[in-house]
């Protein structure tokens, strides 16, 4: 990403000075970075890029390879982990959010179980395809925004994917990391 990242620099050098660091430019880089700006710019289409991340997901919708709109929340893969001993004893508060909601407890033993993991990468995939669709966002969806909701003035032709847990929703990751990427990537 890094020659995408310097070129982004050199082209939008003066904008960047009044730009503020957080997850909107986020969003910008790992559009610029993934090659869905370059991408969009060269098909001259509309793209939505999503990079699905450890803690969050960004999106960037990107129309002949100008970025309209970001949007950033609270959905990655991991947000629930195990330790160097196995135990699952990371717990996010989003997680935690969802866990709540489906009413598991959140001690090592509750998160220990698959099932239960796998009921929370289920809530917590569809928060997320309900933010990249653009569709109805519940309560829940909202507390996990992290910016204001993507605005769509341009309807997406495609869609491209990133990060750590787009490694698994195209098949180049099949290794398990002690999280729920896998499972979360399975269910988006």
């Amino acid at each position: 990403n890094a020659r995408a990242i310097d070129d982004l620099f050199a082209e939008e050098a003066g904008k960047f000075v009044c730009a503020t660091a957080g997850h909107k430019l986020e969003c910008t880089l790992a559009a610029h970075g993934s090659g869905a700006v370059t991408l969009s710019k060269q098909r001259n289409a509309c793209v939505l890029h999503v990079d699905i991340g450890g803690g969050t997901t960004k999106l960037a919708l990107i129309d002949k390879g100008k970025i309209l709109s970001v949007a950033a929340f609270a959905v990655g893969g991991r947000l629930l982990a195990s330790d160097a001993y196995g135990a699952w004893s990371r717990v996010d508060d989003s997680a935690r959010l969802v866990a709540e909601e489906l009413g598991i407890a959140t001690d090592m033993r509750s998160m220990g179980d698959l099932k239960n993991r796998k009921v929370i990468a289920t809530r917590l995939a569809t928060l997320a395809v309900d933010q990249i669709l653009g569709g109805s966002t519940d309560a829940l969806g909202k507390k996990l925004e992290l910016t204001e909701p993507l605005a769509r003035p341009v309807e997406p032709e495609f869609l491209t994917v990133s990060g750590g847990v787009g490694e698994y929703v195209f098949g180049y990751e099949t290794k398990e990391h002690g999280d729920i990427a896998k499972l979360l990537a399975a269910e988006i």
